[in-house]
């Protein structure tokens, strides 16, 4: 199944809001026509509310790997594979030492790395 991937930092002035974030991802799909099944979601985002306007606004269904045998480690390290792999990613923001290890694995796989505002 396809899918997006897209990192979320969320909470800081430093990085996108929902709304910015929403864009971004629109103009990915639309620019490349692409059409994913869902979005897959990396975020420490804890606040099920700003999840619930993020799925809303982005109307497609929205999956992260929050399986609580892994350590929180674990889990952003299976995030970073999952959205190095992904057909598409968009980051939060390109400052982000998280989006920065995922956009150097991105390249090194030869995955499409796409600039965004």
């Amino acid at each position: 199944p396809s899918f997006l991937a897209v990192h979320w930092r969320h909470g800081t002035s430093m990085h996108k809001d929902s709304a910015e974030l929403v864009e971004d991802v629109h103009n990915i799909l639309k620019k490349y026509d692409f059409k994913p099944e869902r979005i897959f979601l990396s975020s420490n985002c804890q606040e099920p509310e700003d999840l619930a306007v993020l799925e809303k606004e982005l109307a497609l269904p929205v999956s992260q790997f929050q399986d609580p045998s892994f350590a929180p480690w674990q889990r952003a390290l299976i995030d970073m594979i999952v959205a190095s792999e992904a057909p598409y990613f968009v980051p939060s923001s390109y400052s982000s030492s998280f989006a920065k290890t995922i956009l150097f694995h991105r390249v090194k796989g030869n995955r499409a790395i796409e600039q965004t505002k």
